[in-house]
């Protein structure tokens, strides 16, 4: 906790934030829901105690989440189902959230269950912050793209997906999907920094690529076997540049073949 304190002093937002769920009651049955009037009574009843606080509903036609209303605050938002409000709010909001939950009249908060802490980075921190473990995320990449073992393992390949670093400090999860811009930048950012790591693990020999049948590039670390062709052919073709480079040094000046003005 210290850590992500002083790891939040030095960005734009200053904030120490927690994934959270408020465990509630409200006559939800699983797999059975609750009647509408029960429904409608309840979101009315949560929207308006978060409101209080400066809370509003967030308009989003694409509903990530699904059809129960979503309440933000600045970068604080409450996923509000009658099971249970999920989200992400400031350390500091939630003596007060939940003082606000109280005595409610279509609802019973009967838990308070905290997740983790994180930071939020804006892009220009999180590549800061990504340049760091450059290192590390090469490594897990690896890892993440290894193939198994197994007679069949080079014939397997996986499809770019979002690698995580255990290095790296939690921090604001990207969602392409969401209505607030800074997700979804944070979500190109990351791509974009982990595609530069695939590049150079390509150019270096330690990832090899195929395509799928519709075309898309797909992903594999190289084996072992893989990885001495590819550095021996990097060496011949190097030995090969030095070579040429060599034979030039040894041209003349003037071609004194031709005729001569």
């Amino acid at each position: 906790m210290n850590d992500l304190k002083e790891l939040a002093s030095t960005l734009q937002d200053k904030q120490v934030y927690m994934r959270v769920f408020f465990r509630i009651e409200a006559g939800y049955i699983w797999g059975q829901g609750m009647p509408v009037n029960k429904t409608e009574e309840f979101e009315a009843e949560v929207k308006g105690k978060l409101t209080a606080l400066g809370f509003a509903e967030e308009q989003n036609d694409l509903k990530p989440y699904g059809s129960s209303p979503t309440m933000v605050r600045g970068a604080e938002r409450l996923y509000c189902h009658p099971m249970d409000l999920s989200g992400h709010i400031k350390k500091e909001s939630l003596k007060e959230i939940t003082s606000a939950l109280q005595n409610a009249k279509t609802f019973k908060v009967y838990m308070i269950d905290p997740i983790y802490d994180f930071v939020i980075f804006n892009p220009k921190e999180l590549r800061r912050e990504l340049d760091k473990r450059w290192e590390d995320l090469k490594k897990a990449t690896l890892e993440s793209y290894h193939p198994g073992r197994g007679k069949n393992m080079t014939s397997k390949y996986y499809f770019f997906h979002k690698v995580s670093v255990p290095s790296m400090p939690r921090f604001l999860f990207d969602d392409l999907f969401a209505a607030d811009q800074l997700r979804r930048e944070i979500h190109f950012a990351l791509i974009e920094f982990q595609k530069k790591v695939l590049d150079e693990l390509i150019r270096e020999g330690f990832i090899v690529t195929s395509k799928s049948e519709k075309g898309d590039l797909l992903y594999r670390t190289a084996t072992k076997k893989e990885i001495a062709a590819f550095q021996k052919q990097k060496s011949a073709q190097a030995a090969g540049s030095l070579s040429d480079a060599k034979d030039k040094e040894n041209e003349p000046l003037y071609d004194l073949t031709g005729p001569v003005f």
